[in-house]
């Protein structure tokens, strides 16, 4: 059983993930996040950035 992040938070995270994706396409990653940037691209991908956000 699948179960909806935002949904569940009552929350809208593609926001979240709008900013995110900016900052991989604009070079502009933090420091601290350049070492998962893979683990933030791939999440992004697959669709699952939203339970990574809600984490």
């Amino acid at each position: 059983m699948w179960i909806d992040v935002a949904q569940v938070l009552g929350v809208d995270l593609s926001i979240a993930l709008e900013i995110i994706r900016n900052l991989i396409e604009t070079g502009t990653l933090p420091p601290q996040l350049e070492p998962i940037r893979g683990l933030l691209l791939s999440l992004i991908n697959l669709g699952l950035i939203d339970v990574a956000v809600a984490l």
